[in-house]
């Protein structure tokens, strides 16, 4: 790896949530009473900052949680919520989600009668596989309830909603990375037959240290976007960043990720000095990746 390569902090978690003030009004009709209990232990845990999910729930597989998001979207998305779902593009008001469809690829939904292409919202699990799943308490502040994966906001005070959004994140990714890493590999293969091999260009340079500043501060996501942008722009010219995007996806607990640029890491240098180490990363992230059904 050459001397760029940026090696990151410690791998220590980040200090618990400070507990919150309790004046919180829990909106949670339709819930059961078991469900409340749930919901303020949360609250009672987050406060004003997001419940994000770690955990898949184990009762689920991708069958029902398929059943489940579409039932969510479909039956549940918030009356009081201003919209019921909102992107940068599109504003949905409750009742009038129609048309819901969940497949393997993605989720879909639209206005009762759509004419233009943003009356139409699809969300590929491909496009979520390396965010935060974010749920934010509800009322509070004017700020109604939501689940916020990415760019797309759905109002909705169930906290099954993130669970399930978390459990299709990690399927996803389980199954999708590996045939992303196939696709990658005949581009290693050509990069092992350079003579001279591609140099990192300025902006690559600029978008890595901007990189591995937000790392610093904890912005991991934000890191790996632009670690993304970087690579995007020359898959092959610095092998390291997908090293350092390892590191830092394991920071944020996205260990399928993690173990995904590390082999193509290897893809790229097999023979690196710190090739074991890498692969003694991948075993030790593939026991953290979740046991699905």
């Amino acid at each position: 790896m050459c001397e760029f390569v940026y090696k990151l902090f410690t791998t220590d978690k980040l200090a618990a949530q400070p507990p919150l003030v309790n004046d919180l009004v829990l909106n949670v009709s339709r819930l059961s009473q078991q469900q409340q209990l749930k919901d303020a232990q949360i609250y009672a845990a987050y406060g004003q900052k997001p419940y994000i999910p770690n955990k898949v729930d184990p009762t689920l597989n991708f069958v029902s949680a398929k059943e489940k998001l579409h039932r969510l979207i479909k039956l549940y998305l918030l009356q009081r919520a201003n919209p019921a779902y909102f992107n940068t593009e599109t504003k949905v008001a409750m009742r009038r989600v129609k048309n819901v469809v969940v497949t393997d690829e993605y989720l879909q939904f639209t206005k009762p009668s759509p004419k233009v292409a943003i009356d139409t919202v699809t969300v590929y699990f491909k496009d979520i596989l390396n965010c935060p799943i974010l749920y934010y308490t509800p009322w509070r502040k004017d700020i109604s309830v939501y689940t916020k994966v990415k760019e797309h906001e759905f109002g909705c005070s169930i906290l099954e909603l993130p669970d399930v959004f978390y459990y299709i994140q990690q399927y996803y990714s389980l199954n999708y990375y590996p045939v992303k890493l196939a696709e990658f590999k005949p581009t290693a293969d050509q990069y092992q037959l350079l003579t001279e091999k591609p140099v990192i260009s300025e902006e690559q340079r600029k978008y890595f240290l901007q990189a591995n500043h937000l790392a610093e501060t904890g912005d991991y996501y934000q890191a790996l976007e632009l670690y993304e942008k970087g690579i995007a722009i020359n898959p092959i010219s610095y092998p390291g960043a997908y090293y350092n995007s390892a590191l830092i996806a394991a920071m944020a607990d996205s260990f399928p990720y993690a173990i995904y640029s590390l082999k193509k890491y290897l893809l790229l240098l097999p023979n690196a000095t710190d090739a074991q180490t890498a692969k003694d990363k991948i075993y030790e992230y593939e026991i953290m990746c979740p046991k699905l059904k």
